[in-house]
């Protein structure tokens, strides 16, 4: 302040600022002179600008903020206008590494921003736009971009028209690169077509392979059947069982304990012992007696195989059952021959 008022009491006019207390003082200072011209003292004009000061230090505050935030972050922050060109008025240094051209060639105007986009996405690109800034919202893309060396990118952008007055002054937004994004999603679709595709062709091996096994089964005269073990359900019995055993699937089905009701009262104990011991062993080779609606007896040799989980518990049971009364019956008649011929 005593310098301020030397430089006026030696004749020179000015402005100075000064900060007392937290407050600021804006001084204008300027010679007092006499009739005769000389100097005799000098006046000021103290102006409280406090307040132009503080809005000013907040202004500076943000503003470096912002430059460190559109300098360090990851992508392109910019303010344009809604033309054709979308002629750059503000970009950040990011500008050059997702497109390879420095920031300059598009403030200047000799890279125009909307002939980097994709022929293909451009008319998209321009509508999204204009029904963002009709609407008052914001605005959401997805396009591809040319870089300088040639090659493509997939881009996605967020940005929002700035209106004054009801007027659109600019739209400003962020850009990234989602090039690398895109990639992992086509690779996934592609990986799931090309799974979709092998189920295809797997479900369609596993119908002719089924198809066949039907057939097997329909045609043979031995019965393929198929079990769980816990609790005890016939899953599948061939249309054998039906010729051999004389009664229907159906009956076996809705009940599998007709299945042991079929077998001849002698050979019942048995069996059963069999059965029981197959859940433990995880095998069945049983030779018995069965009898038939009409009072027929045949003779069944009926062997089991087991079907494991992941963790090698035995959880169903596949078998084939072969009328044997034939062999029986030979088998009889050789050992009476051979007595009778003692």
């Amino acid at each position: 302040i005593l310098a301020a008022v030397r430089r006026g009491l030696a004749g020179e006019t000015f402005t100075n600022q000064a900060e007392l207390g937290g407050t600021y003082l804006e001084t204008r200072c300027s010679p007092m002179v006499d009739s005769s011209g000389n100097i005799i003292g000098c006046i000021g004009v103290a102006t409280d600008v406090t307040d132009r000061v503080r809005a000013e230090s907040a202004l500076r505050e943000s503003e470096q903020k912002f430059r460190m935030l559109a300098k360090n972050i990851p992508g392109l922050i910019y303010l344009c206008h809604n033309d054709a060109a979308y002629t750059m008025v503000y970009m950040n240094d990011f500008a050059e590494a997702l497109t390879g051209y420095a920031p300059t060639e598009f403030l200047s105007g000799r890279i125009s921003f909307a002939d980097l986009i994709h022929p293909d996405d451009l008319k998209s690109v321009y509508h999204q736009v204009d029904q963002a800034i009709a609407a008052r919202r914001r605005f959401h893309l997805h396009y591809r971009l040319r870089h300088r060396d040639g090659h493509w990118l997939w881009m996605e952008e967020f940005g929002v028209g700035v209106f004054k007055d009801d007027t659109l002054q600019f739209l400003e937004g962020y850009i990234v690169d989602i090039t690398a994004r895109v990639k992992n999603q086509e690779d996934l679709k592609q990986a799931h077509a090309e799974l979709e595709q092998r189920v295809i062709e797997r479900t369609e091996e596993l119908r002719i392979s089924e198809e066949r096994l039907r057939q097997l089964a329909e045609n043979i005269d031995q019965v393929f059947w198929l079990t769980d073990v816990d609790p005890h359900k016939v899953i599948y019995v061939s249309p054998a069982y039906e010729r051999i055993w004389g009664r229907s699937a159906q009956e076996i089905y809705d009940d599998p304990a007709a299945w042991m009701k079929a077998i001849h009262p002698q050979d019942v104990e048995r069996v059963m012992q069999q059965w029981q011991e197959q859940s433990e062993t995880g095998k069945l080779d049983a030779e018995y007696r069965i009898m038939r609606p009409d009072g027929t007896e045949r003779w069944i040799r009926d062997r089991g195989y087991p079907i494991r989980n992941s963790a090698g518990k035995v959880v169903r049971m596949a078998g084939l059952a072969v009328d044997i009364t034939e062999v029986r019956r030979t088998e009889t008649q050789a050992r009476q021959d051979s007595q009778a011929g003692r």
